[in-house]
């Protein structure tokens, strides 16, 4: 969502009144009691005039009170302003003058009393025939609209209709504000071409009123529309000339307000330096104001940067330091979004135990300061983080007291989104999956409804997640396929990639690798067009994936080591891995830089490059090493063993195998676990049995278990005997040596473990290829290899297959 200006609210510091003890005896005089004492229309004249200057010079000094964040100072003198105008007969200015106070309201966050003030003054002006007065109420009740999650068709209906009012009266300044309403409303709409239409006609009407601070708005609002249409270079440069007539004006908070809108700018763009730097001027500038609130708005943003620059640590510094100054001068919104900050960082740390803490803190703290719509958010963010501790019941409480309030305060997208966001994963995880399908259909309902079809393309893309998970994939697909009509109708281009790679999966688990080929690179020139760098490497990266699986088909139809087809398919994967590990690289992302690792550990394993395949798993436990992820660092050393297992270092595979097992039993992560235990059964069938120390032989007893087995055995043969004759052993013998010699270019003993013998990942697939060929009908497993790692053993399988047929 394109970013906002920070709403001012009311100042900490004493509050100024803009008058002057001689203008206060001035508004006193009425214009009956000049009428009493001189009749005459030129003298009635003259005092109008001087009216008409006095209300318009108090109107001035609200607009320079709100300028300096005296919202109260503001309203009383635009309410001074407004008797005069009312007096005078001045629809103008009372139009001004009413926006100015509604704005007030608005700016302290008194929403309830800003809409109960600018539905009656809208009404008064009606049945008074002040059409500009209408107009401006109804500009109001546009931008509080907006805060309410009204719908976006309503809001653009009352601002055109505000905008047709003023059109015909002549009202120039009017005029210009209705048309950055009407821009206002259309981002509200997320209607981009719209919003910068309108944006840039309001530019030019205040450009020719020569109204600097009008011309600042619509810059930034030009700049918002920029930032939907996802053109990040146009956004910065009206920002920055934004921010340069405030600059010159000497208007400060509105220039920190938009240097945070530049940060955002920034941020979407991924010059992670040049917002750090528009975060530190907002807060430099803030700082010298003395204003608490925008120290404390700028603190989220200021903390962000830090993080992206890789530097948790200092984001962590400035949180707390921020958190210590905000208790000392006992404030508490301040120390709330402190908090908040403190348990951002300390998750990205991956310390979530510690940022539940901090959420849990800040959530009481909102409580106390009775803000409905931000509890709802803190609370969703405490279900979240218990969601990661998974504790799934308190996550489930509190994103039900989350959607509770927010069905109070009537905000339906919300809700959706917490369903979304946090009970479908809640279900997910539990494997509850009609219960989570139930979830994601609800929410989808609500968008459409809301008509939110950002929402709904969102909603429809997780419940396509949902059924790929329970192997519905043809329901998967039509989801996705829906989601990815909205997105390509909306040009969002991140979220119609994020669609597109989700297809892809979609066509490796229907066995369709060549699709989901296709489908890779398409996500992946969105990400480019889209200027998403880390979003880039994230589609690179399953290209790699992509081109494996293509692979293993290739290798399951027949297809031999050395043919052109594997050969060109292991390059494309290998030059995909090594393009996402430069882009990894010039951003400095460490998860990412260890994610090319695994990847292209995994284009080397298959190419037969065992000791590349190897460093690239060293090198991605030592990063996440580094950074304290068990996760990442387990799914290494997984990597490692089998690394180690194809290259015939059987003892350091076991080693790692069990080391794996270990972690991931400590994180009591079961699909891990369930992961390394399946290597570690690899390894143990790889090696024949364990080398190193063995333990001391009980030879008698073994010779009793022999002698036990003996008549089992014997009327095992007898069986086998009354059935139908099955294969030779020697002749299965000889065609598996066969194979292998032609495969291998070398003769191979049969005892020898394929692994040992040199046997790599991709070789040992062609090679169970040949064997399933040679032997249809037996039903062999696709593990054979692992199962029965030499020929004598593999030999006896098939041929007791053979008689069990």
């Amino acid at each position: 969502m394109a970013p906002r200006a920070a709403s001012p609210f009311a100042s900490p510091r004493p509050l100024r009144s803009p008058r002057s003890p001689a203008k206060a005896v001035k508004r006193n005089i009425s214009l009956a009691d000049l009428a009493d004492a001189d009749p005459s229309p030129d003298f009635l004249d003259e005092s109008r005039e001087q009216l008409r200057k006095e209300a318009t010079s108090l109107l001035n000094d609200a607009q320079e009170a709100m300028d300096g964040d005296a919202m109260q100072a503001a309203e009383r003198a635009a309410t001074d302003a407004l008797n005069l105008f009312r007096e005078i007969g001045d629809r103008g200015g009372i139009a001004r003058s009413l926006r100015c106070i509604v704005s007030a309201y608005q700016a302290r966050e008194e929403l309830e009393n800003a809409y109960l003030r600018a539905s009656e003054e809208l009404d008064r002006c009606r049945n008074n025939g002040n059409q500009l007065g209408e107009a401006a109420m109804m500009m109001s009740l546009v931008e509080l609209k907006m805060l309410q999650a009204v719908k976006p068709k309503e809001v653009v209906s009352m601002a055109k209709a505000a905008l047709a009012l003023v059109q015909p009266l002549q009202d120039k300044p009017l005029k210009a504000e209705a048309l950055l309403t009407l821009a206002q409303s259309y981002e509200h709409a997320q209607k981009s071409d719209h919003m910068m239409r309108a944006a840039r006609a309001a530019l030019e009407a205040f450009r020719q009123l020569g109204d600097k601070r009008g011309e600042a708005k619509s810059l930034h609002f030009m700049a918002l529309a920029a930032g939907l249409c996802n053109d990040m270079k146009e956004a910065v440069r009206c920002s920055n000339q934004a921010c340069s007539i405030y600059r010159q004006m000497g208007l400060h908070f509105q220039e920190a307000a938009e240097l945070m809108s530049l940060a955002e700018w920034h941020k979407m763009n991924k010059d992670d330096g040049l917002m750090l730097q528009a975060a530190e001027d907002a807060m430099a500038i803030y700082r010298r104001q003395n204003s608490l609130l925008g120290q404390s708005n700028v603190l989220r943003l200021l903390v962000k940067a830090h993080c992206l620059i890789e530097d948790d640590q200092k984001g962590l510094e400035v949180a707390e330091a921020a958190l210590n100054e905000f208790r000392d001068q006992h404030y508490k919104r301040g120390e709330a979004i402190a908090l908040d900050q403190i348990g951002s960082v300390l998750y990205g740390m991956r310390r979530p135990q510690e940022a539940l803490e901090a959420a849990t803190e800040a959530l009481d703290l909102i409580k106390s300061l009775e803000d409905l719509p931000w509890e709802a958010i803190m609370l969703h963010s405490v279900a979240a983080l218990h969601c990661t501790l998974k504790h799934y019941p308190e996550a489930l409480q509190a994103a039900q007291e989350a959607i509770w309030i927010l069905e109070d305060i009537g905000d339906r997208s919300g809700q959706a989104y917490v369903r979304l966001n946090t009970i479908l994963q809640v279900q997910t995880q539990l494997q509850e999956y009609p219960e989570a399908l139930s979830t994601a259909e609800e929410a989808v309902a609500i968008f459409k409804e809301i008509k939110d079809r950002r929402g709904e393309a969102t909603a429809l893309l997780l419940a396509a997640n949902v059924y790929k998970s329970v192997g519905e994939l043809d329901e998967a697909e039509k989801w996705l396929q829906e989601a990815q009509e909205i997105f390509t109708d909306m040009g969002e281009r991140r979220l119609l990639a994020q669609v597109i790679h989700s297809m892809a999966k979609v066509h490796i688990a229907k066995n369709e690798p060549a699709e989901a080929v296709r489908l890779a690179y398409e996500a992946h020139s969105l990400c480019k067009r889209a200027r998403d760098k880390p979003a880039e490497a994230g589609t690179l990266l399953f290209t790699v994936e992509a081109h494996l699986s293509l692979i293993a088909q290739l290798v399951e139809n027949g297809r031999v080591r050395g043919s052109r087809e594997l050969e060109e398919q292991l390059s494309k994967a290998e030059r995909a891995g090594q393009a996402a590990k430069k882009i990894a690289d010039k951003l400095g992302h460490k998860q990412t830089i260890a994610d090319c690792f695994y990847a292209m550990s995994e284009v080397n394993l298959v190419s037969g490059k065992y000791q590349e395949a190897l460093d690239g798993a060293d090198e991605g436990i030592k990063i996440y090493q580094d950074v304290g992820y068990a996760l990442g660092e387990c799914t290494f050393v997984n990597m490692k063993a089998q690394a180690l297992l194809v290259s015939g270092k059987n003892d350091e595979a076991l080693v790692a195998a069990k080391e794996a097992v270990s972690m991931a039993k400590a994180m009591e992560d079961k699909s891990l676990e369930a992961l390394a235990q399946e290597i570690l059964e690899k390894v143990l069938q790889g090696q024949g049995q364990p080398q190193g120390p063995r333990q001391p032989q009980m030879p008698l007893p073994q010779m009793e278990e022999e002698q036990e087995e003996a008549p089992a055995a014997a009327a095992a043969s007898e069986v086998v005997e009354e059935k139908p004759k099955g294969l030779e052993p020697a002749i299965v013998h000889d065609m598996l040596h066969n194979m292998l010699r032609e495969m291998m270019g070398s003769e191979m003993e049969a005892d020898t473990p394929f692994m040992d013998a040199g046997v790599d990942s991709l070789m040992s697939i062609e090679f169970r290829s040949q064997v399933n060929s040679a032997f249809s009908g037996l039903g062999l497993s696709s593990t054979l290899t692992f199962d029965y790692p030499t020929i004598r053993e593999l030999t006896g399988h098939i041929v007791e297959k053979s008689h069990n047929q």
